[in-house]
């Protein structure tokens, strides 16, 4: 055990420890997407529990983000995420390459009960499966990058390792994005995570919460969930055009991105870790 790392050390290790174990249960048989998804957080406490000292003090699991909810965020963290998936299903009914078909029921219930299920699908994303991926990468990760890098820089890291954080269960497993070619898919989820980087870390800091990202992430993915259950792709690019990963959610972040990196050159960063 260490205690007087710097953070760009255990910025290093961190994310080591997070591939290894990305690697290690992508090639387990029959591997399970959640316990993949829950390898950012069981790295982060093997860091704070094992390599560091940080997790014997209120201040290493402080600097996590659990402790503020950043409850004026969740209105913002919730629209923008659903919004742009919802613009590129849109976008890619406008062009033809796939249509509407409202099936008889949402994921085994009757459609009156849609507005509870999406609910409990939300909830238990941000208490499960996105928390495991944000504790790490937003709750960990961000503001050591944040120290060692600068805010600016560290926001692009963040994004760029949480994408290619993608790519073992993308090309060692049969679980996730099968309908994509897995070259495409690899560099199609790099760069959307590159740019959705800035766009959730900067809200994340900004909130002092990882619960915002978590939120963020979650509505994302059940917006993505959700459309993707009414949709028929009818041309093999629609997956491109559509989606969590698609070219338009990779404008639609993008964009955003540039608009805050202007910002923080305007106004510069007022984070403290």
């Amino acid at each position: 055990m260490f205690s007087n790392l710097h953070s760009h050390t255990k910025a290093l290790i961190y994310t080591a420890i997070v591939f290894i174990l990305a690697i290690g249960f992508s090639i387990v048989p029959n591997t399970n997407f959640l316990l993949y998804m829950l390898t950012p957080t069981v790295a982060a406490f093997i860091m704070l529990l094992l390599v560091t000292k940080d997790g014997r003090s209120r201040s290493g699991w402080a600097a996590l983000g659990l402790r503020k909810f950043g409850f004026k965020w969740w209105l913002l963290c919730i629209t923008v995420p659903s919004v742009i998936v919802a613009l590129s299903y849109g976008s890619a009914l406008g062009v033809g390459v796939l249509d509407f078909e409202v099936p008889s029921n949402y994921s085994g219930y009757d459609w009156t009960a849609f507005p509870i299920v999406v609910a409990i699908q939300f909830v238990g994303a941000v208490l499960t499966s996105s928390l495991g991926e944000e504790l790490g990468w937003r709750g960990y990760l961000l503001p050591l990058l944040v120290n060692s890098l600068g805010e600016r820089k560290a926001l692009f890291a963040t994004g760029l390792i949480h994408g290619l954080w993608h790519i073992p269960i993308i090309l060692l497993s049969p679980i996730y994005h099968q309908d994509q070619n897995p070259i495409l898919a690899c560099l199609f989820i790099v760069v959307s995570c590159l740019f959705l980087g800035p766009v959730i870390g900067y809200i994340r800091l900004r909130s002092s919460s990882v619960w915002t990202a978590s939120i963020f992430h979650s509505a994302h993915n059940v917006m993505w969930s959700v459309l993707r259950s009414i949709a028929v792709p009818t041309s093999g690019i629609a997956v491109y055009v559509a989606g969590d990963n698609s070219s338009v959610v990779i404008l639609c972040y993008m964009l955003l991105t540039v608009w805050i990196m202007q910002r923080l050159r305007r106004h510069g960063a007022n984070f403290q870790s």
